[in-house]
């Protein structure tokens, strides 16, 4: 017995879906449209464009200030920016990549253990105060009683695993 040809309606479900989900959309954009009274309205436009018009106008004092208002000038200061750039040498960087050959030395170094410092009198420790001075009493503060601690809620665990099946007889 052989297999039935494909039916010729294999894509008309596809089509039929999102023919619908297109038809949704238009009809949302429609409500949107009718229903939505603000749209495109900004109560604070007003500011926002002086605002910009102010940050503008600082901008320009600031590069004519510097006297960057002229190309000529503006490339010669550009031009010696990245020469005084081009001749500053690359320093150390401290940033280090977890795993590389520079944390596994540092590592290493950090798990060292320091040589032990010879004992010299004169880093001996400061003798205690006699007994006969009175410590002066500790300033007031505000009094806060002790909040106690909340319980933590109790976490949840996983339930056991389930056991494995039984393997099939051969």
């Amino acid at each position: 017995m052989s297999q039935p040809d494909p039916s010729k309606k294999a894509g008309a479900t596809f089509t039929w879906v999102l023919g619908a989900f297109a038809g949704f959309a238009v009809l949302f954009i429609l409500i949107q449209s009718i229903t939505d009274s603000k749209q495109g309205f900004d109560p604070r436009e007003d500011e926002r464009h002086k605002i910009t018009a102010e940050i503008l106008n600082a901008q320009a004092e600031s590069i004519a200030k510097l006297g960057l208002d002229d190309e000529a000038k503006k490339k010669a200061v550009f031009k010696g920016t990245l020469a005084a750039l081009k001749e500053k040498k690359t320093g150390v960087s401290t940033q280090v990549v977890p795993g590389s050959p520079t944390q596994l030395k540092q590592a290493a170094a950090a798990a060292a253990p320091a040589p032990a410092a010879p004992a010299s009198p004169a880093t001996a420790p400061a003798p205690a105060p006699p007994l006969s001075a009175k410590p002066e009493p500790p300033i007031p503060t505000t009094f806060a009683p002790p909040v106690p601690a909340t319980p933590a809620p109790a976490v949840p665990t996983a339930p056991a695993p389930a056991p494995a099946a039984p393997a099939s007889p051969k």
